[in-house]
């Protein structure tokens, strides 16, 4: 019975390879539902699963801890660039992405160097000059990190919740929206989740 409750904990992980069904992968989780009780174990503590093995592979990719920040703020904006681009970015791309970067934030190191870093250690991934997020969950992660820290700002992203939740059917727009769940409690996205899901079945009895 044990061994059942942990398979269907790691299916809904690793749900349309949203995590790879590799053995590190399993047993990085095996060992946060080890430190989870079943009662904690919500759709929220699978968030901190997640966030977990992004910060793992940021360990991977020797970044220092007082990179860290800068890394993730970098792969935040990056994931929404990516979002906005149908999910990749060539080398020119990538060039007008750091570019506009730098006159938002304060990026202090080469971006060839940001760049092989993060590819060299499987954040990224680089095929015939094209870059994408080698997993779907890191992705995920990222651009829900940017939607929940800017809704309340930026009218555009607010607009996107409501598109991703007109899409629930569709892997990414479900998937995203789980990670802003996790990322934010904001009431007005959790209105918007209830206002859609009540649509969705308001002819069921």
């Amino acid at each position: 019975k044990e061994a059942d409750e942990i398979k269907l904990r790691l299916d809904s992980m690793v749900r349309g390879n949203v995590v790879p069904a590799k053995p590190i992968f399993v047993l990085t989780m095996l060992q946060m539902f080890e430190a989870y009780t079943p009662q904690n174990l919500e759709l929220t503590s699978y968030g901190h699963c997640y966030q977990y093995l992004v910060y793992q592979a940021l360990e991977k990719a020797k970044i220092k801890a007082s990179e860290i920040d800068l890394y993730l703020n970098i792969l935040t904006e990056l994931s929404w660039e990516m979002y906005k681009s149908d999910k990749e970015l060539n080398n020119s791309g990538l060039s007008f992405f750091f570019a506009k970067y730098r006159t938002k934030y304060v990026l202090g190191i080469d971006d060839s160097i940001v760049i092989e870093k993060i590819i060299s250690n499987g954040i990224l991934n680089e095929d015939d000059g094209a870059v994408t997020f080698k997993y779907k969950y890191v992705y995920y992660f990222f651009v829900a990190k940017k939607i929940a820290e800017s809704f309340n700002v930026d009218n555009v992203v607010k607009d996107e919740i409501r598109v991703l939740l007109s899409n629930l059917h569709r892997e990414e727009a479900a998937n995203i929206i789980i990670f802003i769940s996790h990322h934010t409690k904001e009431s007005w996205i959790l209105d918007e989740l209830q206002l859609c899901l009540m649509e969705l079945f308001d002819e069921q009895d």
